[in-house]
């Protein structure tokens, strides 16, 4: 079994086009989209497709941050459960989002299809309990789940492929990505599109106003609107204490014969995950998990 050997997610090697530099001075447009990751490119393509007038700005390049390193997950489950949903917002609630998730995968599909096919690939999501006290749970959270209307889900106790397991649910047709690949056909179709994307723009400072604009040194950008789709944002000092910094740890070996092609869970505290992808012509196995608030914890030698 042969693991890569550096420090790079599987899919950093997998190039994404490259973006402009930002000419100096004063650009114009309708909507200035700040991110070039997975929210902002696609943010950036549904609005020129709606005849808007679109650059899209980020500082490093497209699929730097955080959407090229993602493990790629593509579920309909959710970490807080629909069980937890239905207790605290009742069915209707719970159901719409229950949808809104259903109706994202179909979305990244459609996407993968039409601009960067292969992509995206549909495969069954298991979420396990490796402790006997936690079957309640995960069976609290599959009837949740049967009474939203999944389809394609069964509750397993023999056979399940994660040592120790004792018991859990299987959900067919949900999925995994290969973000970088997806972003570069997303990219290609913004700018067939008439779309501009500017990379090496650091934003300092969002002004509101009309037109807004979004000063980033010698370049200034104006626009009608401005959509934020990005974690890196020194630029609004207010949003930092929401958004703590987490770290995670992950590793892509490649996989045995018989590896099974699914997404799988535990509900540990730190959780586990573990999954197939191909690419390369290879089959790698994807293990990650043990996530810890920065400055919170030292598990970096431990995990």
């Amino acid at each position: 079994m042969a693991s890569l050997t550096d420090a790079h997610s599987l899919w950093m090697r997998t190039p994404v086009l490259r973006g402009e530099t930002a000419p100096p001075g004063v650009t114009h447009a309708e909507v200035v989209v700040v991110g070039a990751g997975i929210t902002g490119v696609t943010t950036a393509l549904n609005l020129q497709r709606r005849g808007r007038r679109v650059v899209l700005v980020d500082r490093q390049g497209a699929g730097e941050g955080q959407s090229g390193k993602t493990t790629a997950h593509c579920t309909a489950m959710l970490d807080e459960g629909y069980s937890e949903l239905l207790r605290v917002h009742g069915h209707e609630d719970a159901a719409r989002i229950f949808n809104a998730q259903l109706a994202a995968l179909d979305r990244l599909e459609a996407n993968a299809r039409e601009f960067a096919p292969g992509s995206f690939v549909r495969v069954p999501a298991i979420s396990l309990t490796e402790d006997p006290s936690g079957r309640s749970s995960l069976r609290k959270e599959f009837k949740a789940l049967q009474g939203l209307g999944a389809k394609g889900l069964t509750w397993e106790e023999q056979g399940l492929p994660w040592k120790g397991a004792q018991g859990g649910m299987r959900w067919e047709h949900q999925g995994y990505l290969a973000p970088r690949a997806y972003l570069d056909g997303l990219l290609r179709a913004f700018l067939g599109e008439g779309g501009r994307f500017f990379e090496g723009v650091s934003v300092r400072k969002l002004h509101e106003g009309n037109p807004c604009r979004v000063d980033a040194g010698e370049v200034e950008l104006r626009a009608e609107q401005v959509v934020v789709a990005t974690h890196e944002m020194p630029f609004m000092v207010r949003m930092i204490p929401r958004l703590p910094a987490y770290r995670t740890y992950a590793i892509a070996m490649e996989a045995l014969a018989g590896f099974p092609a699914a997404l799988m869970f535990d509900d540990a505290e730190p959780y586990h995950y573990v999954r197939l992808h191909e690419m390369g012509g290879k089959r790698w196995a994807i293990i990650g998990g043990e996530d810890h608030k920065v400055g919170h914890d030292d598990e970096a030698h431990a995990a």
